[in-house]
């Protein structure tokens, strides 16, 4: 893992990000802290900025094939950095959530190709394939023909290409999405594999108490909540944990006064100057806000929970 003078795994000032020829990130400022680290929102473009994969259109059901339509995505301001080094330099290892496979390749000539991708010689490719897919639980599909795997196999066989020439850190996006029960518990004991003795960026669509990705969360060294404006809350696990529930709030008018409201009932607005986050610690309602609201007139227009 990484040192206390490592880069960190994402660090973002003032990027700007397009798909096509649409900004699709305005202005993303950011530093991630320690070595595993969960976005919880739709990060759909900046991780397909990081892997430079193209966006996928969805599909009816919801799966990308090889004849979707791809969308090019490119950082066109600002600084975007992964292990402190310019996409196009950086060694971490990608796992897309659900790119298409091609259908003639098996799961070991995919993962080997991914290797060689990697700069991997083609004698050595083979071997640190089968490898890759015994380490996430797949060396006994390595003939199967990767495009026919189940949903579960798929995720895991992304982390086999993601860790086959042995990255210093892999990106894994949305790897439990609408995974259960057998299926989940594959694909955690898959990505805690994938994981082991390297710095991990991850992300989830949400992090509820008792689901899959609720678990991954409570390992991650920090949380980012991602909202259409980019980072509208992050810390520790433990932070957010405790009963606490957490909203992203905006507010219109009156903003500063709304602060000072809640900090005489001992509660804190985060963030600013028009989107926040507010904790609520276990046993306080939300009336304890509608009564800061109004006695500083302010103007909430938006509460959504983020946790809780």
């Amino acid at each position: 893992m990484s040192g206390p003078d490592a880069p960190p795994l994402l660090s973002a000032v003032h990027a700007r990000v397009a798909v096509d020829d649409v900004i699709a990130i305005e202005d993303l400022t950011l530093e991630t802290r320690g070595d595993r680290v969960l976005f919880v929102g739709d990060v759909t473009v900046l991780f397909a900025a990081l892997s430079g994969v193209p966006l996928l259109a969805a599909t009816p059901d919801g799966a990308a094939t090889e004849t979707t339509l791809p969308g090019e995505v490119r950082l066109v301001g600002g600084e975007l950095l992964l292990l402190g080094k310019d996409l196009a330099e950086q060694p971490a290892g990608f796992a897309p959530l659900d790119p298409p496979v091609p259908r003639t390749m098996t799961a070991l000539t995919y993962v080997e190709w991914a290797a060689r991708l990697a700069g991997v010689k083609p004698r050595a490719a083979r071997e640190l394939a089968m490898g890759a897919l015994h380490r996430v639980g797949l060396q006994t599909l390595a003939a199967r023909p990767a495009a026919g795997m189940g949903l579960a196999e798929r995720r895991a066989l992304q982390l086999a290409k993601a860790i086959v020439h042995d990255p210093p850190a892999i990106v894994a996006e949305g790897p439990l999405d609408r995974l259960e029960g057998a299926a989940a518990a594959f694909v955690t004991g898959a990505l805690a594999a994938a994981t082991e003795g390297r710095r991990a960026l991850l992300s989830a669509r949400s992090v509820e108490p008792g689901t899959p990705e609720g678990t991954i969360a409570r390992a991650a060294s920090q949380l980012l909540f991602v909202g259409e404006n980019g980072v509208v809350a992050e810390g520790p696990p433990e932070a957010f944990a405790s009963g606490k529930r957490v909203y992203r709030l905006t507010v219109a008018t009156q903003a500063e006064a709304l602060r000072d409201a809640l900090a005489a009932r001992g509660l804190t607005l985060e963030a600013g100057p028009i989107h926040f986050t507010l904790a609520l610690p276990a046993g306080t309602s939300t009336l304890s806000l509608v009564e800061a609201a109004g006695e500083a007139r302010a103007a909430i227009v938006e509460m959504v929970p983020l946790v809780g």
